[in-house]
């Protein structure tokens, strides 16, 4: 993985949620995520899966609106 990704980044478009005090409507996108199996996560969250693969997390860039969208931005550890 080093080799291949030297001077790389990794991109991730997802939503990312605050801690607590999400809106109604990021709530519900947790709760429909929930019935296909998948999981809305933290900056919390990301920095441990990125972990996880031997990268850390370098930024959160958020969008401007009421999901928590996000451009999640990671490089090697």
């Amino acid at each position: 993985l080093s080799a291949a990704m030297a001077d790389s980044k990794v991109l991730i478009s997802d939503a990312v949620m605050p801690e607590s005090g999400v809106s109604g409507m990021a709530a519900c996108m947790d709760i429909m995520m929930l019935n296909t199996g998948g999981k809305e996560r933290t900056r919390k969250d990301f920095e441990y899966v990125l972990g996880e693969v031997g990268l850390k997390l370098d930024e959160i860039y958020f969008a401007q609106s009421n999901f928590g969208w996000a451009v999640v931005e990671a490089s090697l550890k």
